[in-house]
């Protein structure tokens, strides 16, 4: 490790080491926060420094590194048919896959819950299988009125954002509309999922 400290302070540095390959590994925030405005940007560049050679006649090797949000990026849409429909609800999401190494439960197991009225966008850890549910209260004030409903499991990947989208196609026999749309900067995945209120 050549140097360990805050890119204000690095970013004009020059530093003397021998050829040879080298990481530059640049991150702000925390890659294990689960919440709202808790984006986690990292940015990994391999490089060789050659020395002195025609190329670098004067032996500088020059370093550049895009740092993107690492975490996935989670962006939940209610329409008014949804607040119409239920007494209060919201939306749960849990990563199913976090083991340790020994394959017990990972300290790092990540849920959310992204309640009615919130706006904001989530972070969350990648997860091999991210399970989205939907909670519902039918009657006012009674808490046993609870229902839920696993809307799926997807994969969420570094620098994904992941929209889901949930409404009430029809308020009388209770079906719910859900569409979940992943970006992730090279394809989009569009799920749709009809789920009858019983």
């Amino acid at each position: 490790r050549l140097y360990f400290g805050a890119y204000s302070e690095a970013k004009e540095k020059e530093f003397r080491v021998n050829a040879g390959q080298y990481k530059l590994l640049a991150f702000h925030g925390d890659e294990t926060a689960c919440g709202f405005d808790k984006p986690y940007f990292e940015a990994v560049e391999e490089f060789v420094v050659n020395g002195i050679d025609e190329e670098h006649p004067d032996g500088i090797t020059t370093v550049e590194a895009i740092a993107k949000v690492a975490n996935v990026r989670i962006s939940v849409e209610f329409d008014e048919t949804v607040s119409g429909s239920y007494y209060d609800y919201f939306l749960r999401l849990t990563n199913l896959d976090r083991l340790d190494e020994n394959g017990k439960p990972d300290t790092c197991k990540q849920i959310l819950r992204y309640k009615r009225g919130e706006t904001r966008d989530a972070y969350m850890m990648p997860a091999e299988e991210l399970q989205i549910q939907f909670m519902a209260q039918y009657e006012y004030g009674d808490e046993s009125s609870w229902k839920y409903v696993t809307l799926g499991i997807v994969k969420a990947e570094s620098n994904d954002h992941i929209t889901i989208r949930v409404s009430v196609k029809d308020p009388r026999t209770g079906n719910l509309d859900v569409s979940i749309v992943t970006d992730d900067n090279i394809e989009e995945k569009v799920e749709n999922v009809e789920i009858l209120e019983e």
